[in-house]
């Protein structure tokens, strides 16, 4: 098995690691983009450093454009592609406006305004890529037991992959543009 760790925010480094895709393996079918930071987990949004939304969204957002357009060349040459986002509910609106949300103890604001925006990245790209045969969506793994879930969280990595593996290999006409956690929909 071979893989590349790259620093998402760095446009060379994204480039430099699908060079080396290219030139070792000459396609690419699936990626996962799982980079992600929760830098603001106590901060309330009247509160919030502007420099954290912006280290939220470079990582989170702008990680996962400039790694999906470095891949999709390859992608479109193949004539198949697997994109999997690895969203959060915590971004979505649906989440957000729950007042009686079991999550309301987690702030994040620049988080969930970040994995907000990745859905909507999921949704344009899903859009620009019909008819391609390259499926794009995003997937929540749930809060699970990583640096960034902490030692209490529920679920163990296997399950926590559970749903982005399934996207990742979805058979042809499968869903383009859909989010989902524990492999079924999630309202936005």
């Amino acid at each position: 098995m071979h893989h590349q760790v790259i620093d998402v925010t760095v446009p060379e480094a994204v480039r430099q690691a699908l060079a080396y895709i290219e030139d070792e393996f000459g396609r690419l079918d699936i990626l996962v983009n799982n980079a992600g930071v929760m830098l603001d987990r106590e901060y309330v949004l009247s509160e919030l450093d502007p420099q954290l939304l912006m280290d939220s969204l470079k990582v989170n957002l702008f990680g996962a454009l400039h790694v999906t357009q470095a891949a999709l060349p390859l992608m479109r040459t193949g004539g198949y592609g697997r994109i999997v986002m690895v969203a959060s509910r915590l971004g979505t609106f649906a989440e957000m406006t729950d007042m009686n949300s079991p999550n309301d103890f987690i702030n994040a604001p620049g988080y969930r305004v970040s994995k907000a925006a990745l859905a909507a990245l999921t949704m344009l790209f899903a859009k620009e890529l019909q008819g391609t045969n390259i499926l794009c969506n995003a997937g929540c793994p749930g809060w699970v037991r990583t640096a960034m879930g902490g030692p209490h969280a529920p679920l163990g990595a296997e399950e926590g992959a559970d749903t982005p593996v399934w996207l990742a290999t979805l058979p042809d006409g499968g869903p383009s543009g859909a989010y989902f956690a524990e492999r079924q929909p999630v309202r936005w």
